[in-house]
């Protein structure tokens, strides 16, 4: 076997590994686990949008002149109408499993029973899918060994949704059943892209459905009925994933592009309204005291500690940090979107929230922890002092 065999076997064993890992996470659900599986859907879309539009759009042009000699209509529109007809598809998919399950439900086997034909329907066109996704990481338009990982490590995480929202709706007939068929579709998927080769209009096309049907079932997946996505680990997936492709397609733009904004944030220290450097986090540092003697005084633990080691109070502690710096983080960006109106002439969002993260969070994310810890030293001294001075 060749480099390039070996290197799209490998990713094809991460398509099977991530289905068996996403029933594990059912099994083990929890807050934490919840928010991977928003992180893995986040990343997946981030894939679809920041790397895979500009293939489809390849794809098209290769598509119309590999067929400008059959005089087709709307050829270019062939690409485009494909990823619609896979995203159509896949919402189909859903609503008639939904509709198969709610039939017959007045008994209880017959609920069984028609729970079970649409988990087979269900599974049978996953495995379609799956299969097609593994083919076109063998047979593919875009060549190189960066293009296998990227798509590998995206469609894996898909792969972690789907498998988990699978094992959520389903339960033990999935992890009894099904879960080894689209794992071992996978590995067939690979197998007929060394064996077949498409042609490349043809490839243009399905390359266009899988990405229409990634985009549906992580919607699916994320926005489920129960509606327990969780919006953050979901962006900064999206965002992680958006970040990494744009360092590995491009470096030097990318490069070229962080220290041109870096530049920027340094230029601001001694730019116009750099009074905000002293003031702003001033105001953070007062709203940090005050809440840290609070917390002291309350026996609760340091609060950047606890953010990280108590997840079911997280949201509620985030809540807290911006209802006491959330004035000063809107006056740094509106002080900010001034400064930028001035100096460059242009607005940049990410400058602005950095900024204001800058000068509103940080300081009261590092000062409010051990505000807390000295009040609780101090008050530990006054009490040990107290029999003495008796």
């Amino acid at each position: 076997m060749n480099a390039n065999t070996v290197q799209t076997l490998a990713a094809t064993l991460i398509f099977s590994l991530a289905f068996i890992a996403g029933s594990l996470l059912h099994r083990q659900d929890a807050t934490r686990r919840r928010g991977l599986v928003s992180f893995s859907a986040g990343a997946a879309i981030a894939y679809i949008f920041v790397h895979l539009s500009p293939e489809l759009e390849s794809a098209r042009n290769v598509f119309v002149e590999k067929t400008a000699h059959r005089g087709m209509l709307y050829a270019w529109y062939s690409v485009p109408l494909s990823t619609l007809l896979g995203f159509v598809l896949f919402y189909g998919l859903d609503q008639f499993v939904l509709r198969l399950k709610s039939r017959n439900a007045s008994a209880e086997v017959e609920k069984e029973s028609a729970e079970e034909k649409a988990f087979w329907v269900h599974i049978g066109v996953l495995g379609a899918y799956v299969c097609l996704v593994a083919y076109l990481l063998v047979d593919t338009l875009e060549e190189g060994e960066v293009r296998i990982w990227l798509y590998a490590v995206a469609m894996g995480l898909h792969f972690l949704t789907v498998s988990r929202g699978l094992s959520r709706e389903y339960k033990k007939l999935y992890e009894r059943k099904g879960v080894w068929l689209p794992a071992v579709c996978s590995l067939g998927g690979w197998a007929i892209g060394l064996l077949v080769d498409l042609q490349k209009a043809l490839v243009a096309v399905l390359l266009g459905l899988v990405a229409g049907a990634v985009i549906v079932n992580t919607l699916i997946d994320e926005l489920p009925r129960e509606k327990d996505g969780r919006f953050f680990p979901f962006a900064f997936g999206a965002l992680f994933y958006t970040v990494l492709l744009l360092v590995t397609v491009s470096p030097p733009s990318f490069k070229a592009l962080v220290e041109g904004h870096l530049q920027n944030l340094i230029d601001r220290i001694s730019g116009p309204m750099a009074f905000r450097f002293v003031l702003q986090p001033a105001m953070a540092a007062i709203f940090a005291i005050r809440d840290g003697l609070r917390d002291a005084r309350a026996g609760r633990p340091a609060y950047f500690w606890e953010i990280f080691t108590n997840p079911g109070h997280r949201r509620e502690l985030l809540r807290e940090g911006w209802k006491s710096t959330g004035k000063v983080f809107i006056v740094a960006v509106t002080i900010d979107a001034v400064y930028q109106y001035i100096v460059l002439h242009w607005f940049f969002p990410l400058e602005a929230v950095t900024i204001a993260a800058i000068l509103a969070f940080i300081p009261y994310l590092i000062l409010r922890g051990p505000v807390n810890r000295i009040a609780n030293l101090k008050k530990k001294h006054s009490a040990n002092d107290y029999p003495k001075q008796r």
